[in-house]
């Protein structure tokens, strides 16, 4: 059992005029560069996106986005600092919400039975429909960059930097929980401003920012590992990677382009503990690997979104294709 909030905000009359959902557009907005492409990247028609953001206008009473017109970038669109700001203010207010909803629920529901046996004596867990499994994110934000020359989770891409754009592309709903893992102060205030928990421990090998991640885990699943140099991953392939944890739970989802699997990768709660046991630059995949554990893939949107940003000609590669994707 667990809980999930939902939160709105509603004009005088009672109508919702902003969520998650134009939460995630003006994300896009400021990821993509465009109104249309971030419309197209949810789904979404660019008739629907603009109302969406013409609505939140009006009932704020300032603009959310201004157009580019021109440029080496070719035009689209970029937030105003007020929307900026409206986002940054509506993260708090979510994590303040999420902390005080999870305190409310172990108070008062926490201590329920958890069979349905025990609830409803003669009853069985066929009566009842399964609980969705509880999945975690963990963000590894604790590469050194050595090939990159230091620093590349914060180097700038477009508007935004590398690791803000990977923060973006959460689809924070499906998960029960998300930590951050960085020995790097900077990053450690740009995730605590975009409402992710982080970890911070002194540095060492993959494998010990691994255990860290972990260590915030109990109580999942599973456990998505996400690495934070990959800005060009997209919300709608990591709720498919989520979905396809939810539907065989005791198997590893990693993502794909055409063949090809990289990070994220998704690990059961039952790898956890050989997981921990991991040593140096061992990644998790050796303990997939070495344990038979079935691995299965799902397909990404785009191949850009397997890239990481490892060193200077990456970020490069990067910046071209989003010009080319608002062009």
């Amino acid at each position: 059992m667990r809980v999930e909030l939902r939160l709105r905000l509603l004009s005088d009359d009672g109508e919702k005029f902003f969520g998650e959902g134009p939460y995630r557009l003006l994300r896009g907005v400021e990821r993509l560069g465009s109104l249309r492409a971030a419309a197209n990247e949810l789904g979404m028609a660019y008739s629907k996106a603009s109302r969406i953001v013409g609505r939140a206008e009006r009932e704020l009473g300032f603009a959310l986005t201004q157009k580019r017109i021109g440029g080496p970038d070719g035009g689209g669109s970029r937030l105003t600092p007020a929307a900026q700001a409206l986002l940054a203010r509506y993260e708090a207010l979510r994590a303040d919400c999420e902390a005080a909803m999870r305190a409310s629920f172990a108070r008062n529901l926490g201590s329920l039975p958890r069979a349905a046996s025990e609830a409803f004596p003669g009853s069985t867990k066929a009566d009842s429909k399964p609980d969705a499994p509880a999945l975690g994110c963990a963000v590894l934000a604790a590469g050194r960059g050595e090939r990159f020359g230091g620093g590349k989770l914060l180097a700038e891409l477009g508007s935004r930097c590398v690791l803000a754009r990977t923060l973006d592309a959460l689809p924070r709903e499906r998960f029960a929980r998300i930590v951050a893992v960085t020995s790097d102060p900077a990053v450690s205030d740009l995730c605590r401003a975009a409402g992710i928990p982080v970890r911070a421990y002194p540095g060492g090998p993959l494998s010990d920012s691994i255990r860290e991640a972990l260590s915030a885990m109990d109580g999942t699943d599973g456990c998505m590992f996400v690495n934070g140099d990959q800005p060009l991953l997209r919300p709608a392939s990591l709720r498919r990677l989520a979905d396809a944890f939810a539907e065989a739970p005791r198997c590893a989802h990693r993502l794909a382009f055409r063949g090809t699997a990289a990070s994220p990768v998704i690990v059961p709660a039952a790898a956890y503990p050989a997981l921990q046991s991991l040593t140096g630059e061992s990644g998790g995949m050796s303990v997939l690997r070495a344990g038979n554990w079935e691995i299965r893939t799902v397909e990404a949107e785009a191949p850009a979104e397997l890239w990481d940003v490892d060193d200077k000609p990456a970020l490069q590669r990067a910046e071209e294709y989003l010009r080319s994707a608002t062009e």
